[in-house]
């Protein structure tokens, strides 16, 4: 998204964003762009922790887009998630959460987003065939 002009902040936790996480978003964008040309948008590294407020973040929320990609996994946290999630979208926002299945309390979790936001459901099973609904 950054090669195409989209202004893009990756995050995690502060322990995580080592020295190895910023030079493999180094090595990833160098080999996008093999010419050297600059890139349209951008793309940087950032710690937020879930329950964090977003005033951390370089750009101000709401995004366009937020992409979350197995973040639901400890039941402690779906509350203080479900609360950055708020905190980062707006009206036009799209949240895009793609996930395992761990254990049925992850339920209670997606019925809690669907009293703040509109939700789709697209399932993909063990067979790889993907079922799209509404919940």
């Amino acid at each position: 998204a950054g090669t195409q002009g989209a202004h893009v902040i990756l995050t995690d936790l502060q322990d995580v964003l080592t020295e190895t996480t910023q030079a493999n978003l180094r090595a990833n964008m160098q080999a996008l762009r093999p010419s050297g040309d600059a890139f349209a948008g951008t793309v940087s590294l950032q710690a937020l922790a879930w329950g964090d407020g977003p005033d951390r973040l370089e750009r101000a929320p709401p995004f366009d887009y937020v992409l979350a990609a197995d973040v639901v996994y400890r039941p402690e946290l779906f509350a203080p998630l479900k609360w950055t999630l708020l905190q980062l979208a707006g009206p036009g926002t799209q949240v895009l959460l793609a996930y395992t299945r761990r254990r049925s309390q992850e339920e209670w979790f997606f019925s809690s987003l669907m009293e703040d936001f509109t939700c789709s459901a697209v399932w993909r099973g063990c067979t790889g065939r993907t079922d799209e609904g509404k919940r």
